[in-house]
């Protein structure tokens, strides 16, 4: 019996059975009537669980911890990242790591710390007047910018909210009053469009040329390509060059020279009968090829599509009724599957070799790279040549060989401390990498996670506090950024030279064609779960 604080007494009976505890491995332990999982093993992670099914204070391991009644989680241990749940399940004044600091009731973000970037924000929730470094500066009350910092770049927005009439650096000038862009300058290369928005007749060098009143394409220049189009906008008879030539009047392509590979297709637009040289030879009417020629390499097709007992240099050779490949020949690697069609005991030149009734590979060949693989499937312990070698039970890779690349990994499956070879060295407890060999490219890294004064080879060097690059050597091509960010007065490799304090370039080098590309060039690890390795090259 229990009683509330306005009175009222609360009476709740149940029935509670225990079901007979399975075996250890099973898992599943003490169940109650309703069929919830209440209090398992600590293996099995979950642990006090309420007669409602929610959990609430699961041990330190499971994360779960201190959850209300209504089974909104609440003030979880520090490690768990939330803190501080309203009663109607807001995050609300998380703790300086977590991010999130001073919500509203309703839940909106308001009045962040400078770290957190969202400042000053209105009642109705629409962020207005951020910081100068945050870029956001002077938004009207319906929440559309207008007439931004000259740093900014929009300038001179209509109260619709439609930009119109924009700098002739900007690129934008001359807008209609619904938003279409029209009649720009030769640079801008928009030139001429009809009021309905549909550009017409480009100069010679934008290609379009000559465009019909309902949109669409007709009659282009030779070298467009494009050349006597129906009325109904598709293409038939074109020239030579342009490969279609000879379509029926529903749009399918049918009889092209010899060159253009398609010949003889039915009227339902199937291809039938090709010569010898298109491949295709003596085609079902349902579509279906069937008996090809011994260099098309189909042979002996079911009525029902399936392809059975083809030549040896065909490879498939002996299938089930089912449809399931089944004893190929050696040259075809399948050999020996089970009736339910998992492949088993394959011969060595085909990899798979001793595979369990459940159908997971286990202890193959030394060339067959899989061995030694744990009851639950988890690849343990394989070969040096196999790569990956000592897993812990949790099934994380951790202390490889230096061939195999991961190193020395911490409990909670961060990389930390690889070999020179494996690019990864000295990451921080909080997984952020930082002062890696010159080799490595990131070297002293701030605790922010910052990039900030990397040796010349990793192009990075002298970052502002507030990480942007600035002063960059004459090879990494960067040089002389404003305070705001705005590359100035880069080096004649570099290209851009002299530009204003609004960051628009003006008296640019002759050399504009030469500047060099960047490009970001992923480099995979193989499979030793490393995470891809990004590298900046110019």
């Amino acid at each position: 019996m229990k009683e509330r604080e306005d009175g009222a007494k609360l009476q709740k009976c149940f029935i509670l059975t225990i079901y007979t505890k399975p075996c250890d491995d099973g898992v599943m332990k003490d169940v109650i009537d309703d069929g919830v999982m209440k209090d398992v093993t600590d293996d099995g992670v979950m642990k006090d669980v309420t007669d409602d099914g929610v959990m609430k204070d699961v041990t330190d391991d499971g994360v779960v911890k201190d959850v209300t009644d209504d089974g909104v989680m609440k003030d979880v241990t520090d490690d768990g990242v939330m803190k501080d749940v309203t009663d109607d399940g807001v995050m609300k004044d998380v703790t300086d790591d977590g991010v999130m600091k001073d919500v509203t009731d309703d839940g909106v973000m308001k009045d962040v710390t400078d770290d957190g970037v969202v400042k000053d924000v209105t009642d109705d929730g629409v962020v207005k007047d951020v910081i100068d470094d945050g870029v956001m500066k002077d938004v009207t009350d319906d929440g559309v910018m207008k007439d931004v910092t000259d740093d900014g770049v929009m300038k001179d927005v209509t109260d619709d909210g439609v930009m119109k009439d924009v700098t002739d650096d900007g690129v934008m000038k001359d807008v209609t009053d619904d938003g279409v862009v029209k009649d720009v300058t030769d640079d801008g290369v928009v030139k001429d469009v009809i009021d309905d928005g549909v550009m017409k007749d480009v100069t010679d060098d934008g290609v379009m040329k000559d465009v019909t009143d309902d949109g669409v394409m007709k009659d282009v220049t030779d070298d467009g390509v494009m050349k006597d189009v129906t009325d109904d906008g598709v293409m038939k008879d074109v020239t030579d060059d342009g490969v279609v030539k000879d379509v029926t009047d529903d749009g399918v392509v049918k009889d092209v020279t010899d060159d253009g590979v398609m010949k003889d297709v039915t009227d339902d637009g199937v291809m039938k009968d090709v010569t010898d040289d298109g491949l295709m030879k003596d085609v079902t009417d349902d579509g279906v090829m069937k008996d090809v020629t011994d260099d098309g390499v189909m042979k002996d097709v079911t009525d029902d599509g399936v392809m059975k007992d083809v030549t040896d240099d065909g490879v498939m050779k002996d299938v089930t009724d089912d449809g399931v490949v089944k004893d190929v020949t050696d040259d075809g690697v399948v050999k020996d599957v089970t009736d339910d069609g998992v492949v088993k005991d394959v011969t060595d030149d085909g990899v798979m070799k001793d595979v369990t009734d459940d159908g997971v590979v286990k202890d193959v060949t030394d060339d067959g790279v899989v061995k030694d693989v744990t009851d639950d499937g988890v690849v343990k312990d394989v070969t040096d040549d196999g790569v990956v070698k000592d897993v812990t039970d949790d099934g994380v890779v951790k202390d490889v060989t230096d061939d195999g690349v991961v190193k020395d990994v911490t409990d909670d499956g961060v990389m930390k401390d690889v070999t020179d070879d494996g690019v990864m060295k000295d990451v921080t407890d909080d997984g952020v990498m930082k002062d890696v060999t010159d080799d490595g490219v990131m070297k002293d890294v701030t605790d922010d996670g910052v990039m900030k004064d990397v040796t010349d080879d990793g192009v990075v060097k002298d970052v502002t506090d507030d990480g942007v690059v600035k002063d960059v050597t004459d090879d990494g091509v960067m040089k002389d950024v404003t305070d705001d960010g705005v590359v100035k007065d880069v080096t004649d490799d570099g290209v851009m030279k002299d530009v204003t304090d609004d960051g628009v370039v003006k008296d640019v080098t002759e050399h504009l064609s030469k500047r060099p590309a960047l490009t970001l060039k992923c480099t995979d690890a193989g499979d030793s779960f490393l995470p891809n390795t990004v590298s900046l090259q110019n």
